[in-house]
């Protein structure tokens, strides 16, 4: 498989356990059994904390063919469909012998786009497979991106009967077809209504999690404020545990799920040692938690501790992996926490994203690092990261991620940056948006007359403007002008090692298939950029 499937974030294609002591959908996960087949479509569709993911991790984890299913959690980063089909391959990799491999080829080739090849030799790869696959896609309300959704679209509506499809999210995924598979009766559904518990397994998740029995009939009552909500109900339990009228807490508790989800949360949070609330607030920046990512982002060192006593105290803390080196908190009480460090230290908030941005940047994702760096609105942070790896994160089929970024940062900043003026052009030529490229190559030259630009980093643009200019030209048929700009090059190569600097390698290299590049035929259907990507900014 292509390098690229190795750079994916592993606890992203596992499916979320089920904890120790924890209530087992039993009844559900029996229906499902019963009701899934290969060549059919199952949506699971409900608000946050309907038990949405946890009863499809049991479900995934017990299914008689576990060798031949694929889990992914999608989230907000996975809206470019360069990124979202890696992750979608990566899953199903194991699942079958070869399995993606001419569609991940496909992924990474210059000009391609999903809905037009990948997905469709996608759908060739599953249909030759022997034995059926399952492949479950969690989390889908966080993709909005049109593309994106259309190619699921595409892989839904040419389903091979050897495919087994779950999606799950929190709203209704408009785009997909759905009345159609309604209509063919091959669509099995979940909503919130599917998802409540029973009075009898209320009565059973408070026997597990309170610490004396509770009375019937507050049970029931507890049962019929929540509508069987299980975040609700867990949150129930552990406000309860710290209640002596067991009566007047549950008259407590209102109707609404946001509101109950409020009282609660805030009632155990204000129960618990400071230490532990001081470090759920600070570290619910990070959407996934480990020990050295938490150490990092807090400047501590007794995260691993922490962790291992909140998830004891199962306090919304679900592990992603076999071995708990990585976690997540329960949605719900994440939108607490944030909350709870907004009104107590929103000026921490910067800092905090700023050193989880340093410590992704560190361990080779870009991706999450950039993320961080703009959601804590450090645009200089932000800008460094995204001039260093926009092209290699675009080379990678990212497009649409790498042009949110510059859209984050904004033009101003662009044009004042000669590294990002020249990786904007570099993109655009990517995406094919040859003017767009040609005006973002001007803007990178003029920037680099202004103040504080290195020479090292003239001569890098300077060469890759030419490097530019020559492939637009080139493949134009402009031989005049591609010559001048071939010249340009090797006149930019030859005075940069004449001061001892030594032209950046990729520059140099690319230059070389400058030459060599003539005697080869055009295709006409690639653009120019297709030739000129290997440069780099720096």
């Amino acid at each position: 498989m292509p390098s690229e499937l190795n750079r994916v974030l592993r606890t992203k294609l596992t499916p979320p356990r089920v904890q120790s002591g924890g209530l087992e959908r039993v009844r559900l996960v029996a229906w499902l059994n019963a009701e899934m087949a290969p060549g059919w479509l199952g949506l699971v569709v409900a608000p946050a904390g309907w038990g949405k993911s946890t009863l499809l991790g049991s479900w995934f984890a017990q299914h008689p063919a576990r060798h031949r299913c694929a889990w992914f959690s999608a989230d907000a980063a996975d809206n470019d469909p360069g990124r979202f089909w890696t992750y979608v391959l990566a899953a199903l990799a194991p699942a079958g012998r070869g399995l993606g491999e001419v569609s991940a080829r496909l992924l990474s080739a210059p000009g391609t786009t999903a809905l037009g090849e990948v997905v469709p030799a996608l759908l060739n790869e599953l249909a030759a497979q022997i034995e059926p696959i399952t492949l479950v896609i969690d989390d889908y309300q966080a993709i909005t991106h049109r593309e994106v959704q259309d190619s699921v679209a595409l892989l839904v509506e040419r389903m091979p009967p050897t495919l087994c499809l779950v999606i799950a999210g929190r709203t209704q995924p408009t785009a997909l077809p759905i009345a159609r598979w309604r209509g063919r009766g091959r669509l099995v559904e979940l909503t919130a209504t599917d998802l409540a518990l029973s009075p009898a397994e209320t009565a059973e998740l408070l026997a597990r999690e309170l610490p004396i029995p509770l009375p019937a009939e507050a049970a029931a009552r507890l049962h019929e404020r929540t509508e069987g909500w299980p975040a609700g109900l867990h949150l129930a339990a552990l406000s309860l545990r710290r209640r002596p009228d067991l009566h007047d807490a549950i008259a407590d508790l209102t109707g609404d799920h946001r509101d109950i989800g409020d009282y609660l949360a805030a009632e155990v949070l204000a129960h618990l040692l400071p230490e532990v609330r001081l470090f759920l607030r600070r570290t619910a920046v990070l959407e996934r938690l480990s020990a050295p990512l938490c150490d990092a982002t807090l400047a501590s060192a007794d995260s691993a501790a922490l962790l291992a006593r909140i998830e004891h105290e199962q306090l919304f803390l679900i592990p992603l992996d076999e071995r708990r080196r990585w976690y997540r908190y329960h949605h719900l009480f994440a939108d607490v926490l944030h909350r709870d460090l907004d009104q107590t230290e929103p000026a921490l908030t910067p800092v905090l994203r700023r050193r989880a941005a340093d410590w992704f940047a560190a361990h080779g994702l870009p991706v999450e690092a950039v993320a961080h760096a703009l959601a804590g609105d450090d645009t200089a942070q932000a800008a460094e990261l995204i001039a260093v790896h926009s092209v290699s994160v675009c080379l990678q089929g990212q497009v649409e991620t790498v042009l949110g970024w510059f859209a984050a940062l904004g033009e101003d900043v662009c044009r004042s940056d000669p590294r990002l003026g020249m990786a904007r052009a570099l993109v655009a030529g990517a995406g094919g948006h040859l003017a767009e490229m040609d005006r973002w190559v001007d803007l990178a030259e003029a920037a680099t007359a202004g103040p504080g630009v290195s020479p090292g980093a003239i001569t890098s643009v300077q060469a890759s403007a030419a490097l530019t200019r020559w492939g637009s030209a080139y493949f134009a048929g402009d031989v005049t002008t591609s010559v001048r700009q071939a010249r340009a090059v090797l006149r930019l190569r030859t005075d940069d090692q004449t001061a001892g600097r030594g032209t950046p390698r990729s520059a140099g290299a690319t230059t070389a298939r400058a030459g060599s590049a003539k005697r080869r035929p055009l295709s006409p259907k690639r653009p120019c950029s297709a030739r000129i990507t290997a440069t780099t900014c720096r």
